[in-house]
């Protein structure tokens, strides 16, 4: 839904009814800015009156976004864009722009921004399971594997045993470089997991 912005004129405001349905507004009560105001969300009134504030002394424009809350205290998000055009005498004599609904576009980003927290929230999750499968379970596997490969070097028969215990010791140097490795990779994965 769009509307052109209320129109300023000597101290008396005009709106469209489309404008007055978006602000909520009656139909046929006088608007005044405090009325318009009364309707906006307290926190964003301050950075609407500064807005304002900031352009109604020269014709610039103005961008703003607000939370309306219409009768039944439905919020809505309203995005306005204008400009005052000045006249002869000082005040601005007119107020031209529009106002539009994009309580739809706010919702889709507000959710977007809850499932992107969801994600991240997942991804640490895993993140926190593989390093702790890492840890506990591949390096735990690994060192007791290095472990029988050394005992099994100590155990080989005099006669053969200088070569397939310097097989078996660089074997046992591997595994224990690889448990090192996975110990390291799990660290990098989730480091705070792992130091509790």
């Amino acid at each position: 839904q769009t509307c052109a912005l209320p129109i300023f004129r000597r101290g008396r405001i005009w709106a469209s009814a489309k404008f007055r349905e978006l602000f909520g507004l009656d139909a046929s009560e006088p608007i005044a800015l405090a009325r318009i105001l009364s309707h906006i969300q307290p926190e964003d009134r301050p950075r609407l009156l500064e807005a304002l504030a900031a352009n109604i002394g020269q014709e610039a424009a103005f961008d703003f976004e607000c939370r309306v809350v219409r009768p039944g205290g439905d919020v809505r998000w309203i995005l306005s864009r204008g400009e005052f055009e000045r006249g002869r005498t000082a005040p601005p004599r007119l107020l031209r722009g529009a106002s539009i609904d994009i309580t739809r576009r706010k919702r889709a980003e507000e959710e977007a921004i809850r499932l992107n927290g969801l994600l991240i929230q997942a991804q640490e999750t895993e993140r926190a399971r593989l390093a702790a499968e890492l840890h506990d379970n591949l390096v735990q596997r690994l060192a007791a594997f290095s472990i029988e490969l050394g005992l099994l070097a100590k155990r080989c028969p005099e006669k053969q045993s200088e070569e397939i215990a310097a097989q078996l010791k660089m074997r046992q140097d591997d595994v224990s470089a690889l448990a090192v490795e996975v110990q390291r990779l799990s660290h990098a994965i989730h480091p705070e997991l792992l130091r509790n």
